[in-house]
């Protein structure tokens, strides 16, 4: 088994022992460890502690800033994986769980070194070729808000629904903007077009009051997923400081905001405590509770309420790994590379660092 750091220096070998039966926060005391043990598998030290989307490319075992990754994880959203990635779950501890309520007991029974045969049992055909999964998206601005189709003529017809509308926070996290869809025009068939209009309305930090309404450009995600700057009212690159993406999936028209596990920033939308025309201030917690990032649907949403991890199963802030065993087929370039994967812990192989700190196991196993 071999150890590897990354983002930050730590000492090779094992010194002491490892908490994975619970997790603490920063400030919480480890109280279960246990010694772990040797087998196939690499294990892994990841610092997602700061709170950005921190990105983990399985092959190298290492964090990484391209879109070499594999998984992402961001603290207080959660796991989720590339685009060019599919995956499975291989292994779980279904008694940790009854009626999807966590089971304290069961939770701390778990070690270490008491999952490890479990997880060197996983093998390359643990999961069938129709049980893997893509990324998927549960976005915080559903289609149903803000679409609606006319079937009174046959084939459908697009419009905007009338009086939809959200409070966002952009991407970087300081500035806000009331959002709605204004006009939208779809065609299907041989020739397709799908265009919307949105506007926007800018929170003016020295007025203290909402700009004038302002329309957008016509955003074309016909072929491709299309990325707007609110604050410029532009059409950007996702590498750019873009806030909200539009993008066609099948049936779907998926409006998201920039902040997810794998996103770099921290726009939001609001859960508002009145309604939206009467929102006169956005950091004021009476009138918007909380700014709230899309969700992620993929395979590491699951079993844990942020996937390979559940928080506070006993009360507490703490994060318990469900020691989880994940496949991960990764196929960028049209290879297949195939990899076991767990979290172990949150914090760290001393389990005393603070939340975020990830130990995982990883293998790579031959692909079928």
């Amino acid at each position: 088994m071999a150890f590897h750091q990354v983002k930050k220096t730590l000492p090779l070998a094992i010194a002491g022992v490892l908490l994975v039966g619970c997790g603490s926060s920063s400030n919480d005391t480890p109280t279960t460890p246990v010694a772990p043990p040797e087998g196939r598998f690499d294990t892994i030290e990841i610092d997602a502690s700061e709170g950005e989307s921190t990105r983990v490319d399985l092959a190298s075992k290492t964090a990484v800033i391209d879109n070499s990754w594999d998984v992402a994880y961001k603290k207080f959203i959660g796991f989720v994986t590339n685009d060019k990635v599919l995956g499975c779950i291989a292994h779980s501890y279904d008694q940790l769980f009854v009626d999807g309520k966590p089971v304290a007991e069961e939770f701390k029974k778990l070690t270490f070194d008491n999952t490890v045969d479990n997880f060197n049992k996983v093998t390359a055909d643990a999961c069938k070729d129709d049980e893997y999964i893509g990324e998927g998206i549960d976005p915080r601005i559903t289609m149903l808000e803000w679409l609606e189709a006319d079937y009174s003529q046959g084939a459908p017809t697009y419009n905007a629904k009338p009086g939809n509308g959200w409070l966002l926070r952009l991407s970087n996290g300081k500035t806000y903007a009331k959002f709605s869809v204004k006009t939208v025009d779809v065609v299907t068939g041989a020739n397709p077009r799908r265009h919307v209009v949105v506007s926007t309305s800018l929170w003016d930090d020295t007025s203290q009051q909402f700009a004038a309404a302002v329309d957008s450009p016509i955003l074309d995600f016909t072929t491709s997923r299309v990325f707007f700057d609110i604050d410029t009212n532009k059409v950007v690159t996702e590498s750019e400081g873009w806030d909200i993406s539009i993008k066609h999936l099948l049936r779907d028209y998926i409006i998201q905001v920039n902040n997810g596990a794998a996103s770099t920033g921290k726009a939001g939308v609001g859960q508002l405590q009145v309604a939206l025309d009467d929102v006169t201030n956005p950091k004021e917690a009476r009138q918007v509770a909380h700014y709230l990032a899309d969700k992620s649907a993929g395979i590491l949403s699951q079993p844990g309420n942020y996937g390979p991890l559940q928080y506070a199963v006993d009360g507490g802030h703490k994060m318990w790994p469900t020691f989880t065993t994940y496949l991960i087929k990764d196929t960028t370039n049209g290879d297949t590379r195939l990899f076991k994967f767990q979290v172990i812990s949150n914090y760290g192989k001393s389990g005393g660092e603070a939340s975020g700190n990830h130990v995982y196991r990883v293998e790579e196993l031959q692909a079928q």
